[in-house]
Protein backbone atom coordinates (compact mmCIF):
# COMPACT_ATOMS: atom_id res chain seq x y z
CA UNK A 1 0.00 0.00 0.00
CA UNK A 2 1.14 3.37 -0.44
CA UNK A 3 0.49 4.67 2.35
CA UNK A 4 -1.13 3.60 5.77
CA UNK A 5 -4.73 3.61 4.35
CA UNK A 6 -5.75 2.07 1.53
CA UNK A 7 -7.44 4.27 -1.16
CA UNK A 8 -10.20 2.28 -2.80
CA UNK A 9 -11.05 4.07 -6.01
CA UNK A 10 -15.03 4.17 -6.51
CA UNK A 11 -16.37 3.40 -9.79
CA UNK A 12 -19.38 5.73 -10.49
CA UNK A 13 -22.72 6.06 -12.60
CA UNK A 14 -22.87 7.85 -15.85
CA UNK A 15 -25.28 10.10 -16.74
CA UNK A 16 -24.43 11.54 -19.47
CA UNK A 17 -26.02 13.03 -23.11
CA UNK A 18 -29.88 11.96 -21.73
CA UNK A 19 -30.85 15.73 -22.57
CA UNK A 20 -29.90 18.55 -24.45
CA UNK A 21 -28.79 20.62 -21.32
CA UNK A 22 -25.18 19.95 -20.75
CA UNK A 23 -25.49 20.77 -16.77
CA UNK A 24 -27.39 17.69 -16.68
CA UNK A 25 -24.13 15.67 -17.24
CA UNK A 26 -22.85 14.08 -14.01
CA UNK A 27 -21.63 11.25 -12.28
CA UNK A 28 -23.09 9.65 -9.50
CA UNK A 29 -22.05 7.72 -6.31
CA UNK A 30 -23.96 6.36 -3.53
CA UNK A 31 -23.61 7.59 0.08
CA UNK A 32 -23.31 4.01 1.29
CA UNK A 33 -19.63 2.94 0.09
CA UNK A 34 -18.15 6.00 1.16
CA UNK A 35 -19.29 5.99 4.92
CA UNK A 36 -18.67 1.98 4.91
CA UNK A 37 -15.09 3.30 3.48
CA UNK A 38 -14.43 5.53 5.77
CA UNK A 39 -15.18 3.60 8.79
CA UNK A 40 -12.75 0.71 7.79
CA UNK A 41 -9.99 3.50 7.68
CA UNK A 42 -9.79 3.88 3.83
CA UNK A 43 -10.33 6.73 1.61
CA UNK A 44 -12.63 6.49 -1.37
CA UNK A 45 -11.35 7.94 -4.62
CA UNK A 46 -14.24 8.85 -7.15
CA UNK A 47 -12.96 7.63 -11.03
CA UNK A 48 -13.69 10.61 -13.21
CA UNK A 49 -13.14 10.31 -16.60
CA UNK A 50 -11.04 12.26 -18.90
CA UNK A 51 -13.24 13.00 -22.20
CA UNK A 52 -15.37 10.37 -21.94
CA UNK A 53 -12.45 7.75 -21.55
CA UNK A 54 -10.50 6.22 -18.80
CA UNK A 55 -7.36 8.00 -17.28
CA UNK A 56 -4.82 5.62 -16.23
CA UNK A 57 -3.36 7.39 -14.24
CA UNK A 58 -5.96 7.93 -11.78
CA UNK A 59 -6.18 4.07 -11.73
CA UNK A 60 -2.77 4.15 -10.59
CA UNK A 61 -3.43 6.22 -7.37
CA UNK A 62 -5.61 3.48 -6.49
CA UNK A 63 -5.12 -0.24 -4.21
CA UNK A 64 -8.49 -1.10 -4.76
CA UNK A 65 -11.87 -0.66 -6.40
CA UNK A 66 -15.57 -1.15 -5.70
CA UNK A 67 -17.73 -1.68 -8.85
CA UNK A 68 -21.20 -0.45 -7.26
CA UNK A 69 -24.85 -1.22 -8.70
CA UNK A 70 -26.65 1.10 -11.31
CA UNK A 71 -28.93 0.15 -14.09
CA UNK A 72 -26.63 0.43 -17.14
CA UNK A 73 -23.42 -1.31 -17.89
CA UNK A 74 -20.68 1.53 -19.41
CA UNK A 75 -18.72 -0.62 -21.62
CA UNK A 76 -15.28 2.16 -21.38
CA UNK A 77 -15.36 0.46 -17.68
CA UNK A 78 -14.10 -2.62 -18.48
CA UNK A 79 -10.79 -1.10 -18.96
CA UNK A 80 -10.93 -0.20 -14.89
CA UNK A 81 -11.49 -3.61 -14.39
CA UNK A 82 -8.51 -4.86 -16.97
CA UNK A 83 -5.80 -2.72 -15.21
CA UNK A 84 -6.87 -4.06 -11.95
CA UNK A 85 -6.60 -7.79 -13.53
CA UNK A 86 -3.00 -6.74 -14.85
CA UNK A 87 -1.90 -5.31 -11.57
CA UNK A 88 -3.38 -7.83 -9.58
CA UNK A 89 -5.73 -4.98 -7.46
CA UNK A 90 -8.41 -5.88 -5.36
CA UNK A 91 -11.92 -5.55 -6.09
CA UNK A 92 -15.47 -5.88 -4.84
CA UNK A 93 -18.21 -5.48 -7.31
CA UNK A 94 -21.95 -5.05 -5.85
CA UNK A 95 -24.99 -6.18 -7.65
CA UNK A 96 -24.30 -4.98 -11.60
CA UNK A 97 -20.59 -4.65 -10.86
CA UNK A 98 -20.71 -7.86 -9.96
CA UNK A 99 -22.73 -8.58 -13.38
CA UNK A 100 -19.75 -6.37 -15.08
CA UNK A 101 -17.32 -8.35 -13.80
CA UNK A 102 -18.82 -11.82 -15.24
CA UNK A 103 -18.84 -10.72 -18.31
CA UNK A 104 -15.32 -9.34 -18.02
CA UNK A 105 -14.25 -13.07 -16.56
CA UNK A 106 -16.26 -14.56 -19.96
CA UNK A 107 -14.44 -11.95 -22.43
CA UNK A 108 -11.26 -12.55 -20.97
CA UNK A 109 -11.77 -16.17 -21.33
CA UNK A 110 -12.64 -15.44 -25.04
CA UNK A 111 -9.29 -13.40 -25.06
CA UNK A 112 -7.25 -16.23 -24.21
CA UNK A 113 -8.90 -18.95 -26.28
CA UNK A 114 -8.52 -16.10 -29.46
CA UNK A 115 -4.65 -16.33 -27.88
CA UNK A 116 -4.69 -12.30 -28.05
CA UNK A 117 -1.57 -10.36 -26.78
CA UNK A 118 -2.99 -8.18 -23.71
CA UNK A 119 -0.61 -5.20 -24.51
CA UNK A 120 -2.63 -4.50 -27.58
CA UNK A 121 -6.50 -5.00 -26.51
CA UNK A 122 -7.86 -2.11 -27.71
CA UNK A 123 -11.49 -0.38 -26.19
CA UNK A 124 -12.63 -1.10 -29.95
CA UNK A 125 -11.36 -4.81 -29.87
CA UNK A 126 -13.51 -5.19 -26.00
CA UNK A 127 -16.73 -3.96 -27.26
CA UNK A 128 -16.27 -6.19 -30.06
CA UNK A 129 -15.74 -9.29 -28.22
CA UNK A 130 -18.49 -7.82 -25.81
CA UNK A 131 -21.10 -7.65 -28.93
CA UNK A 132 -20.15 -11.17 -30.10
CA UNK A 133 -20.92 -12.50 -26.68
CA UNK A 134 -24.42 -10.74 -26.47
CA UNK A 135 -25.35 -11.92 -29.62
CA UNK A 136 -24.18 -15.60 -29.20
CA UNK A 137 -24.41 -16.93 -25.69
CA UNK A 138 -25.53 -13.90 -23.05
CA UNK A 139 -23.68 -13.75 -19.47
CA UNK A 140 -26.91 -12.53 -18.09
CA UNK A 141 -30.49 -12.73 -17.70
CA UNK A 142 -33.75 -11.10 -16.97
CA UNK A 143 -35.66 -12.28 -13.91
CA UNK A 144 -39.13 -12.38 -13.78
CA UNK A 145 -41.08 -8.80 -12.84
CA UNK A 146 -42.71 -10.55 -9.57
CA UNK A 147 -39.23 -12.27 -8.30
CA UNK A 148 -38.28 -11.66 -4.66
CA UNK A 149 -35.17 -10.38 -5.46
CA UNK A 150 -36.56 -7.10 -7.08
CA UNK A 151 -36.81 -5.33 -3.81
CA UNK A 152 -37.00 -2.07 -2.64
CA UNK A 153 -36.21 0.00 0.68
CA UNK A 154 -36.59 2.88 2.34
CA UNK A 155 -34.37 5.21 4.82
CA UNK A 156 -36.37 3.63 7.90
CA UNK A 157 -37.63 0.37 6.40
CA UNK A 158 -35.23 -2.45 4.20
CA UNK A 159 -36.81 -5.68 5.90
CA UNK A 160 -38.86 -6.60 3.49
CA UNK A 161 -36.29 -6.84 1.07
CA UNK A 162 -34.20 -9.26 2.81
CA UNK A 163 -33.80 -12.95 1.93
CA UNK A 164 -31.19 -15.64 2.67
CA UNK A 165 -28.33 -17.26 0.73
CA UNK A 166 -26.09 -20.11 1.07
CA UNK A 167 -22.69 -19.55 1.02
CA UNK A 168 -19.47 -21.81 0.14
CA UNK A 169 -17.39 -23.39 2.79
CA UNK A 170 -13.60 -22.05 2.23
CA UNK A 171 -14.91 -19.22 0.34
CA UNK A 172 -14.22 -15.92 2.25
CA UNK A 173 -17.49 -14.83 2.44
CA UNK A 174 -18.21 -17.68 4.95
CA UNK A 175 -15.54 -16.09 6.83
CA UNK A 176 -17.93 -12.71 7.24
CA UNK A 177 -21.65 -14.50 7.54
CA UNK A 178 -21.31 -18.12 7.86
CA UNK A 179 -23.00 -20.61 5.54
CA UNK A 180 -26.24 -18.51 5.39
CA UNK A 181 -27.17 -15.25 5.58
CA UNK A 182 -29.93 -12.42 4.68
CA UNK A 183 -28.72 -10.08 2.75
CA UNK A 184 -30.30 -7.20 0.61
CA UNK A 185 -31.73 -8.32 -2.65
CA UNK A 186 -32.47 -5.38 -5.30
CA UNK A 187 -31.60 -6.66 -8.38
CA UNK A 188 -33.80 -7.84 -11.92
CA UNK A 189 -31.01 -9.49 -13.66
CA UNK A 190 -29.32 -12.68 -12.55
CA UNK A 191 -25.55 -13.75 -14.04
CA UNK A 192 -25.81 -16.74 -15.76
CA UNK A 193 -22.04 -17.68 -16.38
CA UNK A 194 -19.18 -16.30 -14.57
CA UNK A 195 -16.17 -17.16 -16.83
CA UNK A 196 -12.81 -18.28 -16.50
CA UNK A 197 -11.72 -16.12 -13.61
CA UNK A 198 -14.32 -16.27 -11.13
CA UNK A 199 -16.59 -19.14 -9.43
CA UNK A 200 -20.01 -18.78 -7.50
CA UNK A 201 -19.61 -19.44 -3.61
CA UNK A 202 -23.36 -18.45 -2.81
CA UNK A 203 -26.84 -19.17 -4.58
CA UNK A 204 -30.23 -18.27 -3.28
CA UNK A 205 -33.01 -20.19 -2.63
CA UNK A 206 -34.27 -20.48 -6.01
CA UNK A 207 -30.68 -21.38 -7.32
CA UNK A 208 -29.37 -17.28 -8.47
CA UNK A 209 -26.03 -16.77 -8.37
CA UNK A 210 -25.04 -14.77 -5.56
CA UNK A 211 -22.03 -14.04 -4.77
CA UNK A 212 -18.53 -15.09 -7.09
CA UNK A 213 -14.42 -14.31 -6.22
CA UNK A 214 -11.34 -15.51 -7.94
CA UNK A 215 -9.89 -18.64 -9.15
CA UNK A 216 -6.87 -17.52 -8.73
CA UNK A 217 -5.01 -17.47 -5.50
CA UNK A 218 -2.78 -14.29 -5.87
CA UNK A 219 -6.02 -12.53 -7.24
CA UNK A 220 -8.65 -10.55 -4.44
CA UNK A 221 -11.83 -10.44 -6.74
CA UNK A 222 -15.15 -10.81 -4.80
CA UNK A 223 -18.68 -9.82 -6.45
CA UNK A 224 -22.25 -9.90 -4.63
CA UNK A 225 -25.57 -9.73 -6.36
CA UNK A 226 -26.93 -8.02 -2.68
CA UNK A 227 -26.62 -4.93 -1.06
CA UNK A 228 -24.05 -4.89 2.25
CA UNK A 229 -23.71 -0.84 1.34
CA UNK A 230 -27.00 -0.33 2.72
CA UNK A 231 -27.13 -2.61 5.85
CA UNK A 232 -25.87 -0.64 9.33
CA UNK A 233 -24.80 -3.50 11.00
CA UNK A 234 -23.34 -5.90 7.60
CA UNK A 235 -19.20 -5.98 7.98
CA UNK A 236 -18.17 -7.32 4.18
CA UNK A 237 -16.95 -4.12 3.58
CA UNK A 238 -14.88 -3.75 6.54
CA UNK A 239 -13.78 -7.14 6.44
CA UNK A 240 -12.82 -6.83 2.57
CA UNK A 241 -10.78 -3.99 3.66
CA UNK A 242 -9.02 -5.28 6.52
CA UNK A 243 -8.16 -8.86 3.94
CA UNK A 244 -6.67 -6.52 1.05
CA UNK A 245 -4.66 -4.31 4.07
CA UNK A 246 -2.88 -8.02 5.19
Amino acid sequence: MKQNKPVIGIIPYIRWDETENPYKDRYEFVNFFSQKLYAANAIPLGILLDDKKVNKDILKFCDAFIYPGGNKIEKKLYEILFHAYLYKKPVLGVCMGMQAMCIFSVMLEEIKKRKLDYSHITSQMWLDIYHEMIESNPTLSKLPDDTFHNGEISRTSYEQALYPINIIPESFLNTVYGNQAKVLHMHSVEAKRTGMLLKPIAYSEDHVIEAVESTENDLFWLGVQFHPEALPDDTLITNWVKKLTK
